[in-house]
Order: C-alpha cells, then structure tokens, then sequence
C-alpha cells in the first residue's frame, strides 16, 4: 500500500510541476507576443505583432487549457489517495 501512496504522490508532483511549467511557458509567449516582429534578414522590426502575436496567445490558451486539466487530474489524485 505503501508504494501504491508513494506513486500517487510522485505523480501529483509531477504533475503539479507540469502545471507550472505551463503557466511559465503561457506568461512566456504573451510577453513575446507583444514585441514588434522583425522582417526576416534584414533586422528591420515591421511594426504590430501581427500574425505571430495571434499564433503566440493561441498557444497560450491552450497551455491555460492545459494547465486546468492536469489541476483536474491532481484533484483526483488527491481524492484517490484520501481512499487509500
């Protein structure tokens, strides 16, 4: 029973890690998608974020979505581990 909580709580760290990576990764690719893009080879930035903005907050998103689902999983790992 022992090695069965030990899994349990091995994987809610994991996944609690997961979370957070995701959030870091999410923050990360809202900042960047503020930065102006730059034209390709000749260093000049083109201005709005534009297209890249959009693709950066979409995969954002998804990490959010991500996130929530993993925070879901911990709590039934919780709950299963309160049963044994």
């Amino acid at each position: 029973m022992d090695d069965v909580i030990r899994v349990v709580d091995d994987a809610t760290r994991e996944l609690e890690q997961l979370v957070n990576l995701c959030g870091k990764v999410a923050g990360e690719l809202r900042s960047d998608a503020s930065v102006p893009v730059r034209a390709a080879g000749d260093g000049s930035a083109s201005g709005e974020p534009g297209e890249a903005a959009g693709l950066a907050e979409t995969a954002a998103v998804g990490l959010d979505e991500t996130a929530a689902v993993l925070t879901a999983a911990i709590g039934k790992l919780d709950a299963y581990r309160s049963f044994i």
